[in-house]
């Protein structure tokens, strides 16, 4: 892929002038990094304003001049040693509010500490105030220079992963659409046509945005098609990871589709975008109104599901009496239309059951919890016998979700066995697609390990904490937040074998 094809990560540092000499050796650890990942779809490009460089000087130079490097970067790199820099902390506190600009988007902020004895006021006041308010962003401390690089080098890596995790995510969305032919109209046809070539650029410039909102304007019996296109619009500009704005236009490109029809399919594709982004609360807003409709078109698969999206919002605000009452609407329609046509929505039903059992765990009404998950189980090891490939990684789902209610119920018999089941079937699937799959082994191991401790079978916990530890070493290595809950579980319950 040529240079100017690839997604350049640019980096900015904010430092002061005492830290040139670390500054060149970050910069030498990219220069590698560039030439390493040189077949790859991306490069890097460190912004270096600082003060301290001749070809930069001071006068004339302003917060300004900094804050539009931060505007292009990706990533901002707060280098700390013994004093705090003439525009450190305004290009700190610059980037966070540049961040919930972008709704959480971009760019990543690390602040990186090297051991110090400085008495500068400043520099103490700036490091005492990390550990208080929002957490949008990270705070490392490393010992010398190279760890430094190492460890700018690791943050580059995870923000290139996620970018390739988002750039599929949105891919696998836009490709439900094709698939479905859910918005193919007119409007849509050619971009549709391109993105099935691969190319998403022509895709995207194949919807004239202004061409759609002086059609938007009229009052003409193609206005739910002009709408589908702005949510294709929103869909394929998500695609392009490259674009730090790439959110904010396609929360814009929604609005624009509700603004030029109300239609319940325009709502539920917002609602859903909005519950991606965890705004929970206009989620909710959003799908009641696509709910009415359904409702009012008697589009009972719709009803069923919208109704089923809302239970989930509903659990995850502790809503628990609404999110149950909507379940069970729900599980009553799903069931109905599942006794006429089982190969669509038996599926259904056991998903709505899984959930409900999850809630009732949570809600320490145990007795609901199994009699929900065992039907669920049921269920999905009927559609596992005709398309196993799709419905075996349900079957280990449920399972492992019965394993944990068996433990907590001290039925440590069952637990090991639905655990133990559980299991066989993830090493399975962990061999044909690991990355998946292999996270999922790791967890059912920990869950093995900690009933075997608490049966004082130690042998047998600590092979299963290791090789679960071994498992997730790696990812939370190279993202430590989002592996932290389950790294924690492994290693503390290693910790606590005698």
């Amino acid at each position: 892929m040529t240079q100017e094809n690839k997604m350049k990560i640019r980096i900015f540092i904010a430092s002061g002038a005492e830290t040139l000499e670390l500054r060149n050796k970050v910069e030498e650890a990219i220069n590698n990094k560039v030439k390493i990942d040189e077949d790859t779809d991306y490069t890097y490009q460190l912004e270096r304003w600082e003060y301290s460089d001749p070809q930069y000087p001071t006068n004339g130079i302003s917060q300004d001049t900094y804050n539009r490097e931060i505007d292009k970067s990706d990533f901002v790199a707060v280098i700390i040693t013994e004093h705090l820099g003439k525009y450190t902390k305004g290009e700190f506190e610059y980037a966070r509010k540049l961040l919930q600009q972008r709704q959480g988007s971009s760019p990543v902020i690390v602040v990186y500490t090297l051991p110090s004895n400085s008495g500068d006021v400043d520099l103490h006041n700036f490091l005492q105030s990390l550990h208080a308010g929002e957490r949008d962003y990270f705070h490392v401390r490393v010992n010398n220079p190279d760890e430094l690089a190492l460890a700018i080098n690791h943050q580059l890596d995870r923000i290139k992963n996620k970018a390739e995790r988002d750039k599929k995510a949105a891919i696998a969305d836009m490709e439900n659409i094709v698939a479905e032919k859910e918005f193919d109209n007119d409007l849509t046809k050619k971009a549709i046509d391109y993105f099935s070539k691969g190319d998403y650029k022509a895709a995207s410039d194949a919807l004239d945005v202004e061409k759609l909102r002086q059609q938007a304007q009229s009052l003409s019996d193609k206005q739910k098609e002009v709408a589908e296109a702005f949510v294709v619009k929103a869909k394929l500009v998500l695609i392009d990871v490259n674009n730090k704005d790439r959110f904010i236009i396609a929360d814009g490109f929604f609005k624009e589709a509700i603004g030029a029809s109300e239609h319940p399919d325009i709502l539920f594709k917002y609602a859903y975008y909005l519950q991606e982004q965890n705004k929970f609360k206009p989620a909710v807003r959003f799908y009641k109104k696509a709910l009415s409709a359904f409702r009012k078109d008697n589009n009972l698969p719709n009803v069923a599901t919208t109704l089923n999206n809302l239970g989930n919002l509903h659990n995850k605000l502790n809503k628990s009496a609404d999110a149950e009452k909507e379940y069970r609407e729900a599980l009553v329609i799903r069931r109905k239309l599942a006794q006429t046509n089982p190969d669509t929505y038996l599926s259904n039903v056991a998903t709505i059951l899984n959930n409900l059992g999850n809630m009732h765990t949570n809600l320490t009404q145990y007795t609901d919890a199994e009699k929900t998950y065992q039907e669920a189980l049921k269920y999905y090891r009927k559609l596992a016998q005709t398309n196993p490939d799709a419905y075996l990684p349900d079957v280990a789902m449920t399972l492992n979700n019965l394993g944990v209610l068996h433990r907590t119920l001290t039925q440590y018999a069952d637990a090991e066995k639905t655990y133990q089941e559980a299991l066989d079937i993830r090493r399975k699937l962990a061999q044909t697609n690991t990355d998946v799959y292999l996270l999922n082994v790791a967890d059912t191991l920990n869950n093995l390990g900690v009933l075997h401790r608490f049966l004082t079978q130690y042998t047998d916990a600590e092979k299963e904490y290791q090789e679960a530890l071994d498992i997730i070493q790696p990812f939370y290595d190279r993202y430590p937040k989002a592996f932290e809950d389950l790294y924690n579980r492994i290693t503390n319950g290693l910790k606590a074998l005698p």
